[in-house]
């Protein structure tokens, strides 16, 4: 196993008012999300990020996570 620092690319930052405002289900749906686009090294979410969090997560279950960090975001004003 290799030690050494962390490159700041490689790190998933959760804004506090999203962390605290979404269930702990949407929290592992933002990671697994984040790690996707690692993966898929995709900055957007075009065909290739899609697909790849569609064999993780159904199109409902992407839909209901979007929507809660979507309000979440609008409760905190970010």
């Amino acid at each position: 196993m290799k030690s050494g620092k962390v490159k700041e690319k490689d790190l998933i930052i959760i804004n506090e008012d999203i962390f605290n405002n979404v269930s702990e289900e949407c929290l592992t749906y933002i990671i697994v999300h984040e790690v996707v686009h690692k993966l898929t090294n995709t900055r957007g979410h075009g065909a290739k990020f899609l697909n790849k969090l569609l064999s993780i997560y159904s199109m409902d279950e992407i839909t209901k996570y979007e929507m809660e960090i979507y309000y979440a975001i609008q409760k905190s004003n970010l």
